[in-house]
């Protein structure tokens, strides 16, 4: 269809079934624009809900890290409603391949929620980068989806002991917008990624070896990277969920442990 003229936007609902068009996405769509020489645009958005939760197989994964090593995809995450519609907007505009992940345990949570400004869909996704979705000085935190909230959540019982958190949403993961991660990390000398999927080869290797390979790594870096995600294991039964994804207590007391190095 996107050969043909039309900009299609297609749901594998949920993400966990994403394997079954990897021939398609990775191997064909993937590879389409490189192939015709960029004369060729291929205008794609595939919609991926995602989330850990009380969920059974297939459900519940992010599969973010199964398709970073592609370089003809367009990966983006928002969490909030306005990054949504700006993103969506933005994707449907994009003459890439875009898969654009929506974290379902957003979808009717107050915490994503806001006063939407409609604005023309005239920014492209190369321009959104890294939000940052709060300031701070002693430590920098990656996060993406529901995850953002928890490390606000963690950001706050922090603060209440004088340790001030910055935290980025990455809404972008590919291109990654590696200039606000540097310099958020060059400014508070730590950096800890927090992730749904199994730290081993998750996206959160990506980002930190992006700023282990900045000038950050010479200029004030002051502990190793803390990786805040799952052991390399599937998700537990949905009773034990919370054991799996990384909660905001956890997130805090992970913050403590790389203070304190």
């Amino acid at each position: 269809m996107a050969l043909g003229g039309t900009r299609p936007i297609a749901e594998i609902q949920f993400s966990g079934f994403i394997f079954k068009g990897f021939g398609q996405l990775i191997g064909e769509a993937d590879r389409i624009i490189h192939q015709g020489g960029g004369l060729i645009p291929l205008p794609i958005v595939v919609r991926l809900p995602y989330g850990g939760g009380r969920y059974i197989a297939h459900h519940r994964e992010f599969e973010g890290a199964y398709v970073m090593n592609s370089p003809g995809l367009t990966i983006v995450c928002p969490s909030t409603a306005q990054d949504f519609y700006d993103l969506f907007w933005a994707a449907v505009a994009s003459e890439k391949p875009v898969l654009f992940f929506e974290d379902k345990n957003l979808l009717r949570s107050p915490k994503a929620k806001g006063e939407l400004r409609r604005v023309p869909p005239t920014k492209l996704l190369e321009k959104f980068g890294i939000r940052i979705a709060r300031e701070g000085r002693d430590v920098t935190i990656t996060a993406y989806g529901e995850l953002v909230y928890y490390a606000l959540e963690a950001a706050e019982s922090l603060a209440r002991e004088g340790i001030e958190i910055e935290i980025l949403d990455i809404r972008v993961f590919a291109p990654l917008d590696t200039e606000t991660l540097v310099t958020s990390v060059k400014k508070t000398g730590r950096l800890a990624v927090v992730q749904e999927e199994p730290v081993f080869g998750g996206t959160g290797a990506e980002i930190g070896a992006t700023v282990f390979e900045s000038e950050a790594f010479l200029n004030g870096l002051q502990a190793p990277l803390r990786r805040i995600g799952p052991p390399r294991t599937h998700y537990p039964p949905p009773l034990f969920w919370k054991h799996y994804k990384p909660q905001p207590e956890r997130i805090v007391r992970e913050i403590k442990e790389l203070l304190s190095i």
